[in-house]
């Protein structure tokens, strides 16, 4: 009866789910362009049966994925199907896996949609990300005796607190599991009482640590850096949401007093919004440029304002200290792993209960501070500029702490083994 509700609800909210989506695409027209696929008609790319069914949301989830959809392709030998949400995470997953796999647009949480989505493949299996609990999903998923996996999972305190008020309908879901890989034993505990399973639960840590860092990632940094010239500092904000850039500038405005030669690189964590960054910075003085081209930026040039994504690795390497966005507006944060992995220190704002445990390990180690407006900002990052053997003490303590929180991707990689042993396609 629960779900009946909640699948009544869904088909009522339909039209202005559709409505949103036309909307987001006036500045995205990626959004508009592959609605049918949210629907469950067929893409330009069918996924042959046994597939395996990778459901990563958007950026963060298809690159903590990545490591898992490797094995699968390598080790298993099997084709893989990812599907995504977000326009962004449709583009990451192209850029690191091109044609070796199946891309597809997520069904919306329809039945119907689920199945016509369903009859043009047949997975072995269904492996989603994180946190992505939809109930009509799942029971028309397991009801072709398709086996679930929700891995990396993770539950903060807010949606604790805000699933405690569904559930029932939220056990119902978890009741599909064959298996639930959580992050820490905090989220077991937390998923426990919201009634999943204790056969399916285990604690595999946090596959985000498994960085799937490109080999080329530091090399093109120093290639960057040499460009920029070597003696010029950088400061990469990453992931910024509106309006934190605003407040970057501002931070930046005291330290350029002292470090006139400061390079600000602005990436923001939708690259549509790189034309009102770039008007901003221009009303700024900043001189700024958005191509992403060591050679095009001149020494009159303040601000480098990123319009791709996928090139955070390596700008994390050519910069001295980094600001992760999303985290000084209540959002939830951005993933701060990239930059300790290349050994930047890191400063982030304080909503980040999206890496509440990564950030708390990270500062713990003296790797990342918490910062909560541009004076702030200011004065810690004119501290790590100001004090060279702070700075590389605390990337340093960044990368120990992702070296020594490794191996998630092992854990969850033998538990979907036996999940797929125990369910032979």
């Amino acid at each position: 009866m629960i779900r009946t509700l909640y699948t009544l609800l869904a088909y009522l909210a339909a039209p202005l789910v559709v409505l949103r989506l036309y909307w987001r695409s006036l500045s995205l027209p990626a959004y508009r362009r592959r609605i049918k696929e949210r629907f469950g008609f067929p893409g330009t790319q069918s996924a042959p049966r046994g597939c395996i069914w990778v459901h990563a949301v958007s950026v963060g989830e298809i690159n903590a994925a990545a490591p898992l959809i490797r094995r699968f392709l390598q080790r298993e030998k099997g084709s893989v199907l990812v599907t995504n949400f977000t326009p962004t995470g449709a583009e990451r997953t192209r850029q690191l896996f091109g044609d070796s796999v199946c891309q597809r647009m997520a069904p919306y949480d329809l039945p119907g949609s689920i199945r016509r989505f369903l009859s043009h493949t047949r997975p072995r299996a269904l492996v989603v990300m994180e946190t992505e609990i939809w109930p009509n999903l799942y029971h028309v998923v397991d009801a072709m005796n398709i086996p679930i996996a929700l891995v990396n999972a993770r539950m903060s305190g807010r949606s604790f607190r805000n699933y405690r008020r569904v559930r029932g309908l939220l056990a119902q879901s978890l009741g599909k599991l064959a298996l639930l890989a959580a992050q820490s034993r905090a989220d077991v505990e937390k998923f426990r009482q919201m009634g999943a399973p204790e056969c399916v639960l285990k604690h595999a840590g946090n596959l985000k640590y498994d960085l799937d860092m490109p080999a080329s990632a530091a090399r093109d940094g120093r290639r960057l850096r040499h460009g920029w010239g070597k003696a010029r500092p950088v400061f990469i904000a990453a992931s910024t949401h509106d309006p934190e850039e605003r407040t970057l500038i501002n931070a930046c405005a005291k330290l350029w007093l002292d470090y006139p030669r400061l390079l600000l690189i602005l990436a923001p964590r939708h690259p549509q919004r790189c034309v009102q960054v770039m008007r901003l910075c221009k009303n700024a003085g900043l001189n700024p440029v958005s191509k992403f081209n060591a050679a095009s930026i001149p020494a009159s040039c303040r601000c480098l304002v990123v319009d791709v994504i996928g090139k955070l690795a390596q700008l994390f390497h050519a910069s001295d200290l980094a600001f992760v966005g999303g985290s000084l507006i209540p959002h939830g944060g951005q993933n701060v792993l990239e930059a300790s992995a290349a050994g930047v220190p890191v400063l982030t704002g304080p909503y980040c209960a999206n890496f509440a445990d990564i950030s708390r390990a990270l500062a713990q180690s003296g790797a990342l501070e918490f910062v909560r407006d541009s004076s702030e900002i200011a004065r810690r990052a004119g501290f790590w500029l100001s004090d060279t053997k702070a700075r590389k003490r605390a990337g340093a303590a960044g990368m120990s702490t992702v070296a020594a929180n490794r191996g998630a991707t092992d854990r969850v990689w033998l538990e979907l083994r036996a999940m797929l042993a125990r369910h032979p396609f």
